[in-house]
């Protein structure tokens, strides 16, 4: 159901199978990191509000082979972000980073990012392996395979915390970057990811979240899978990206 990127990092929580991943660089998706735009700077009243994945929402898998590159992608349907702030608090400090990042201190932001993660009660996603569609139809049932789809038949991800904020620039547009934690379970194997999260507001005054991560199949205890006898064969190195939009629960239409 997504795009998906993974990249390593140094910490192992009480999950079997957990080690750390292998390149220690920040990188995605715990928009619960958000919660903590309590402003820092402006007083809010406490709510919780959950934030559901919305129509529109991707990860992708891509690679290369030794004849060729793939790629392949699967809708996310689940998936949700529960916070104890308001969700127009979160557009506001939104909108304030594109519009007036100038505003936006240093110290503001390590405020926050000091207090973020006690906002976030849920953060996770989930996609079911067998929902990533190839155009070879042999290579999608290798890379089921690979994935061990019988035994695990999902891939996971789930916040932990978050580690910083910094606001980048994109298309010369500011854009705020959360340095976030968490744990990205493939093929059976979990392991700790520092992840950059790249989040906006969209048009429609929903969360745009995109994170690219780089990693390795055999991180993830997986075999490269081969065919027509080992003449094909794909490379270990595998990019996840997740391009998630998020909304309140009633902004999900059924």
């Amino acid at each position: 159901m997504l795009r998906f990127l993974s990249h390593g990092s140094s910490a192992s929580p009480k999950t079997s199978n957990v080690t750390q991943c292998d390149h220690p660089r920040p990188c995605w998706v715990r928009l619960g990191v958000l919660s903590l735009f309590s402003f820092g700077w402006v007083s809010v009243a406490s709510a919780t509000v959950t934030l559901q994945v919305l129509t529109g929402s991707y990860m992708h898998l891509s690679g290369t082979s030794n004849l060729t590159e793939w790629e392949c992608m699967a809708p996310v349907r689940q998936g949700q972000l529960t916070l104890d702030i308001p969700f127009d608090a979160v557009q506001s400090f939104l909108q304030k980073t594109h519009t007036e990042p100038e505003t936006i201190s240093d110290t503001k932001l390590q405020h926050i990012t000091s207090h973020a993660t006690a906002h976030v009660q849920q953060a996770d996603l989930s996609v079911p392996v067998r929902h990533f569609v190839f155009d070879n139809k042999r290579m999608e049932k290798d890379m089921h395979n690979a994935f061990r789809v019988e035994k695990h038949p999902l891939i996971r991800f789930s916040f932990s915390r978050l580690a910083g904020l910094s606001i980048a620039h994109k298309d010369e547009q500011p854009i705020l970057v959360l340095h976030t934690e968490g744990l990205l379970d493939m093929a059976g194997v979990s392991k700790l990811l520092v992840l950059d999260l790249q989040v906006t507001l969209n048009e429609n005054g929903h969360i745009q979240v995109v994170a690219v991560k780089h990693t390795h199949m055999t991180t993830f205890g997986m075999t490269p899978p081969e065919a027509l006898l080992g003449l094909i064969k794909a490379r270990d190195p595998v990019v996840v990206r997740f391009e998630l939009q998020l909304g309140p629960q009633a902004s999900q239409k059924a």
